[in-house]
């Protein structure tokens, strides 16, 4: 997956960059949750689900702390 500039967002399995990473500025946060061979489709929607509320509640405490 690439944004409008080009830049790759996303590559299987993961990517770590300081062009995507979450920081003050961040509006929206798009999680992908990909599923491999062996592992059922409900673990992943319930990491997926996790990572969003645990990322939700981060925002929520560094915006407090603003």
């Amino acid at each position: 997956m690439v944004d409008s500039k080009g830049t790759v967002m996303h590559v299987f399995p993961h990517r770590d960059s300081r062009d995507t990473m979450v920081n003050s500025n961040t509006k929206r946060i798009l999680i992908i949750a990909c599923r491999v061979l062996g592992v059922e489709e409900e673990k992943v929607r319930e990491a997926a689900e996790l990572a969003r509320r645990l990322i939700s509640e981060s925002c929520r405490r560094d915006l407090q702390s603003c």
